[in-house]
């Protein structure tokens, strides 16, 4: 059964925004008929995952990689079955996600199809929850919110967002317990979903 509950929601968004950061060096190239390598380099990070999804999104590989220095890593795909692949490398809250095309003959790797997805922010302050994510490129995001029994009690989707993406939920409007908060972002072909667990206490936000 789905609980509809109203929740005070501010949208905002904002045309363009500028981010400001130490100019991190990621690229990958085609290195033989099914092989590519990826590297990577001036990213602040102790702990960087990759991961290669097929088309429909199952992981055929995935590890983890330390950057105590620049990584320089060559990845032979020619036992997959040919296809459309994703390949993810998730570092400091920031998605890298580049297609593959794989054919009998060799590998298709282009950087127009390469994005970036930021991982939403979340900040809780007295009853209000406020959410910002950064979409670099224009992505179709959706939110949904489940209580602890797995009841969707709040869901919306919103299309073409391009640059910061803001909303502000009123818990004051729930009842105290665990609340799942799930953000999904789309652009074409790769999905991406990120998870947090809010607690809400009335008595507590009103002391």
């Amino acid at each position: 059964m789905k609980i509809q509950i109203k929740f005070l929601v501010v949208t905002a968004i904002l045309c363009f925004a500028t981010v400001k950061t130490k100019a991190e060096k990621f690229s990958i190239k085609v290195a033989g008929n099914h092989s590519f390598i990826l590297k990577l380099s001036d990213i602040n990070t102790d702990q960087i995952l990759v991961r290669l999804d097929d088309s429909k999104g199952i992981s055929v590989y995935e590890e983890n990689l330390s950057m105590d220095k620049p990584i320089r890593r060559k990845y032979d795909l020619h036992e997959l079955p040919e296809g459309t692949y994703h390949l993810f490398v998730i570092y400091n809250k920031i998605t890298k996600v580049q297609t593959i095309e794989k054919t009998y003959e060799m590998l298709d790797i282009s950087s127009d199809d390469q994005q970036t997805i930021f991982q939403p922010i979340f900040r809780q302050h007295e009853q209000f929850l406020d959410m910002d994510m950064l979409c670099l490129s224009e992505m179709n995001v959706s939110i949904s919110i489940h209580d602890s029994q797995g009841n969707i009690i709040y869901d919306e989707s919103s299309e073409k967002n391009h640059g910061s993406f803001a909303k502000r939920f009123n818990l004051s409007l729930l009842s105290g317990g665990s609340y799942s908060f799930t953000v999904s972002v789309q652009n074409g072909q790769v999905q991406k979903n990120f998870s947090e667990i809010v607690e809400w206490a009335p008595a507590l936000s009103s002391l």
